[in-house]
């Protein structure tokens, strides 16, 4: 997972470069391939980049769009890559994902996230607007943290990366980390600390200089149903949609691996991914890796 940060003014005042650049720091275990900052007037976006599909490989983030009227920082993958190609007239195969959201946005506003399928979370300013427009996907894979006030916005990959700003105190959120002792996930984007707030799962959040607005953009249709007369195409739905939800995680920049258990749900995943492998090459070999302990071992999954 690569790492960002986006600061917006709202009241323009200007940016202090320095100030992002300490907040980048504390991100920058998730950047083995560099990292870039850019300063536009009272906004700043930074990025610590870990390419993990082709497509991204030696691209420079924060993005900017068409005559630089947006600026994109982006985690993520997309697993829809085809169907958006096509829906946005886009010829080039070669476009990167990040590039794919900008071009999303251009198209379809903040309804873009709609159209968008696979773990991200992405901050994009939006110069013409004069606003900022976050959003986090729908199962919550990647995440995204904002601390909101009058006058500035600050967003990051990590909480920790908040805490380097001025304003953001670290008083810790005692109600918060009562919940977590209890065992209870917290369904209000709070956090261990009072100033930061999680952006939750399937949300996005549409800052401007005097409004602010977050919403749910995805829900689970609890009423919809599917129908099958046998038990066997029930089995043949499932593997087609495990099939190809194997099939989209395979584009990598680097081989390929599974973290193997021994349950049902990773030996499924290492074996249609091993089938997908040697469909490319005869000789293509699926690597598995197991977490291992010497003392507990009730734990201990080397042996898968």
């Amino acid at each position: 997972m690569s790492g960002f940060l986006c600061i917006f003014h709202r009241d323009r005042a200007p940016a202090d470069p320095r100030v992002a650049q300490r907040m980048l720091a504390t991100l920058d275990h998730r950047g083995s391939d560099g990292a870039d900052l850019t300063t536009l007037s009272h906004v700043v976006l930074g990025h610590q980049h870990f390419w993990t599909t082709p497509e991204e490989v030696g691209e420079r983030q924060p993005l900017s769009g068409k005559e630089g009227s947006l600026t994109l920082v982006f985690d993520g993958r997309l697993d829809n890559r085809a169907d958006l190609l096509q829906a946005l007239n886009c010829q080039d195969p070669t476009l990167s994902d990040a590039r794919l959201i900008l071009y999303a946005y251009e198209r379809w506003g903040t309804d873009c996230v709609k159209h968008l399928l696979g773990p991200f979370a992405f901050a994009l300013y939006d110069h013409t607007q004069r606003a900022a427009f976050c959003a986090r996907d729908a199962l919550g894979d990647r995440t995204l943290y904002y601390y909101l006030d009058a006058r500035v916005l600050v967003v990051a990959s990590e909480e920790q990366a908040l805490l380097k700003y001025p304003t953001v105190t670290t008083q810790v959120n005692e109600r918060r980390l009562a919940s977590y002792f209890a065992l209870e996930h917290p369904t209000d984007g709070s956090t261990f600390f009072t100033s930061v707030t999680e952006l939750l799962p399937a949300h996005v959040l549409y800052v401007g200089e005097e409004k602010h607005r977050t919403w749910r953009y995805w829900d689970v249709d609890v009423q919809r149903r599917v129908r099958y007369r046998t038990d066997e195409e029930y089995g043949e739905h499932f593997r087609a949609l495990l099939n190809d939800s194997v099939a989209c995680r395979l584009r990598t920049s680097a081989p390929p691996a599974v973290m193997m258990s021994g349950g049902l749900d990773s030996t499924s995943v290492a074996a249609l991914a091993s089938l997908h492998l040697r469909q490319h090459s005869s000789s293509a070999q699926l690597r598995t890796i197991s977490y291992v302990f010497d003392e507990l071992t009730s734990c201990d999954e080397r042996w898968f």
